[in-house]
Parts: C-alpha cells; structure tokens; sequence
C-alpha cells in the first residue's frame, strides 16, 4: 500500500514541475510509438497519501486501421504493483473487410513497455464481434504499460475502433473486478436494450459499435443513485431494494410524457465509468447537474426536459439552478403553449423555440457519424460534429479528437472528467452524501479527524 502511495505522490508532483516549464500537453498517439512521459522511472519516497479520482490516468483513443497494420496502441502509463489495468474496445463487425468465408476477431491487450525491447504482451482478450472487449487486471510489477488493439487480420485496412485505457489506485477505485459501468446515464442497462418496469428501452449498435441511446434527467438521477447504492430499486435488475425508487419513479415519468422527454445520445461502451459516480442529484421538488454546461449529459436544443423531482408532481428549479443548464445550447424556453402548458415550468425546451419539435419520440442521433476518421470528412456530413478534445484533456487524462453527431454531450465524446472518489470527500457530509458506497471512519490517535474510504465489500455482505 505504501508503495502505492509513494508513486501517486510522486507523479503529481513531477507533472505540475515539468507543466509548468513547457507547458505542454501530451500529444494522443496514432502510432506504434508511445510518447515521452513526464513521469521518472524511480520515483522519491515520500508518505502523502494522494487522492487523484477515478481513474488516476486516462487515454482513450480512436483509430482506423491502415494496410499492413494489425495494432494500434495507447499511450504508455505509469503504474505500480497492484494497480488497477482497465482497457476496453468496440469496433467494426471484425469481418466486414476481410474476404468471405475469413473468420476474424478484435483482440485487446495489456502489456508492459520497455524502450528498448518494445511492448511485451501481458494480457488479452478477444471478441468475434464488435461488442465490447474488456481487461481488467491488477499491475504484476512496477513499470510502464500500454494497451494496445489488434485485429487478427493483418491485411484489413479500413477497420474502426473505440478504446480506453485507465490505471488507478484499487484503494481508490476499486481492484479488478469491482463494479464498473458503461453508457452512464442512458435509459436502460450498461448500454443494453430490453425493458425495465415493463418499459421498452433502445440501444441501436452502430457501424463501429458504439452505442445509440435515450437519455433523460430520470436516467441519469437514477444511474447516479445506483452508483452510490447498489443495492437500490432496479439497480441490479430487480424491482425490490432499498433507496432510489425516487429516481426511479422519475425515469418511468419521463418515458411516459408526452411529448417524451428523452433526448438521442451517442455513447461510446468501451468508456467505464467508476462509483460513484454522479452526474445529477434530486431533491423532493427538482433535479439538477452537478456540473453546469457545457460538462455532464445536456439536452440537445428542441427537446424538453422534467424539471420536476417527482416526475408527475409540481415543482420548480431550485434558487440558483437553470434549466438551461440542461441544455447543450445554453438556453432554455420555459413556455410550451403547443402541449397545454398553463405553467412557466411546465415542459421547458431547450433552444429557442416554445415547440419542442425533437421531443425523443421522432429525431434519432445520426448513427454513421463515428465511421469519419478526419476533420475534413466529419464536417462535410450534415449533422456531425469533430470533437478535438485537447482543450478538455490535461497530462493525465487524455481523450483523442472523434467524429460524433452534433450536440453530443462534451462528457462523452472527450470522457475526461473523473469520478470524484470516497478519499477526495474530506467531510463526513460529503461522505456520508455517497454512502453506501462511501463510508466514513472515525478518527483516532493517528487521524483524529476521520476519513472517507470506499466500501470494497461486496454488495450484501
């Protein structure tokens, strides 16, 4: 554990020093070779425990693959003994460019890298379809470690994947195994589609594997609940629990409405997202993001939205809260004459217009938009917009630019914000606002003010 800590520090340290005198952010890699890192191989001693968030470390990265190149890799990433290795990967159907009667499969792989003899192979794992591949294993040493993509074609150009790759503290985050979710926020089930209190619910795979969704202010209240409570109402597939039937009961309202209030949303499911992890919290009478636009899942302008904590009950934005700050335009139009509304909260629109024309029931997000691999070809096709992500990417949390349809939540297309983790929380308030994921312990001679951990018991127990 010490050692651990040791390292965590370390690299905080030197990354600050050596950012502050180039001002530099590391470049995404779209070649076999990684790029110089700001950390030192042998970092000082030093006993400051460090609270990063969740994950430590991004890259999540996008490519297409080129004739007579079967591999892609990440960049390289620090890690020590024990820590936590997370990569994930969707893609095109394997075969859709390899000749007939060919069987071919995506394979992921971790492994450690040595400047002088290259990337060694550590783990893998392979899917024979798009869907998502994942690893999740803990650091065997001390060391550099990339993940890398491989198609067993080795003559396929034109092949496009998604990918992830994430170290973390397991003390932190939670060691291989522990929950991780996907397409956080969505209507349904890590990124599935079936149905759920007797409600249908969508979930399109695109041509590269990513995911096309519904998303609405009850999703994501109830996704976030689940986070910190896994044992809540419907959070492990069965309607019986204890906590989060609220938010629930918000979700199952906004699929009911109409007009609905569901937006199209793109998800990207190789992206995991760590508990708990919250993008909207509730009160009796409202909701609302934690984080104001243009961060968190936004509506895109023309859809309405629920202000209204219990679904169907009235209410009203807290003081202080928008509901623009749902929209991903900024603006919100609060009078929506065209559905009866009587009240100046009733059924807001995102936008300008009092219509709420795209109310989640008739306008689908573009589905070929993640099949554009350059600027050029991305915004010659109406509707989709190229995500850069470098102003969203820091020397530790680093997303490459990725062609999605416009007014995809900033959130998902750079997924560069990290979960705020039980040891970032310093209050018992704080704390306890997570529980049951986040448990507080009480002080004593050595830490006499107490301290946020997360709850490694598995759920139940």
């Amino acid at each position: 554990m010490l050692r651990n800590v040791v390292v965590a520090c370390l690299r905080f340290r030197v990354a600050g020093v050596v950012g502050a005198l180039f001002g530099v952010i590391a470049n995404v890699v779209l070649g076999a070779s990684p790029p110089p890192s700001v950390y030192p191989i042998t970092p000082p001693s030093t006993v400051v425990t460090q609270a990063w968030g969740c994950p430590r470390e991004r890259h999540a990265f996008h490519g297409r693959l080129q004739p007579g190149a079967n591999f892609f890799p990440s960049r390289k990433i620090w890690a020590s003994a024990g820590d936590r290795l997370v990569a994930a990967s969707v893609g095109s159907p394997p075969n859709a460019f390899s000749p007939p009667f060919e069987t071919h499969y995506w394979e992921i792989q971790i492994g450690s890298w040595d400047d002088r003899t290259g990337f060694k192979t550590l783990y893998a794992s392979q899917k024979y379809d798009g869907d998502r591949v994942l690893l999740d294993v803990a650091a065997p040493h001390s060391g550099w470690f990339m993940a890398r993509i491989r198609h067993s074609n080795a003559n396929v150009p034109g092949a496009i994947f998604h990918a992830v790759f994430d170290v973390s503290d397991p003390g932190e985050c939670g060691p291989p195994g522990y929950q991780l979710d996907f397409c956080f926020g969505g209507v349904g089930s890590n990124c599935g589609e079936g149905t759920i209190a007797g409600l249908p619910y969508r979930s399109d795979v695109l041509p590269t594997g990513m995911r096309r969704m519904e998303v609405n202010v009850g999703s994501m209240l109830h996704d976030s609940c689940c986070s910190r409570n896994p044992l809540g109402v419907w959070c492990q597939g069965s309607p019986f629990g204890q906590g989060c039937g609220t938010e629930m009961d918000i979700a199952i309202a906004d699929q009911l409405a109409r007009p609905r209030r569901n937006f199209s949303q793109v998800f990207n499911p190789a992206i995991p997202t760590y508990p708990p992890h919250t993008i909207a919290v509730s009160t009796q009478h409202a909701a609302w993001p934690l984080r104001r636009f243009p961060d968190g899942l936004t509506f895109p302008d023309g859809h309405a939205i629920n202000p209204l904590g219990g679904g169907l009950t009235a209410g009203a934005f807290p003081s202080g809260v928008s509901g623009a700050d749902w929209c991903s335009g900024g603006t919100l139009t609060k009078q929506n004459p065209q559905v009866g509304c009587t009240r100046p909260d009733c059924a807001p629109c995102c936008g300008a217009s009092p219509n709420c024309p795209l109310d989640g029931t008739n306008t689908l997000a573009r589905a070929d938009c993640t099949l554009f691999t350059t600027v050029r070809d991305c915004d010659a096709a109406p509707g989709c917009g190229w995500y850069l992500c470098k102003p969203e990417s820091t020397f530790t949390m680093v997303a490459g630019p990725v062609c999605l349809p416009k007014g995809t939540a900033i959130d998902v297309a750079c997924p560069t914000q990290r979960t705020k983790s039980c040891r970032q929380r310093k209050s018992m308030l704080d704390c306890l606002a997570a529980a049951p994921r986040c448990i507080w312990v009480q002080g004593s001679r050595l830490r006499e003010e107490g301290y946020c951990q997360l709850d490694l018991s598995p759920p139940g127990t």
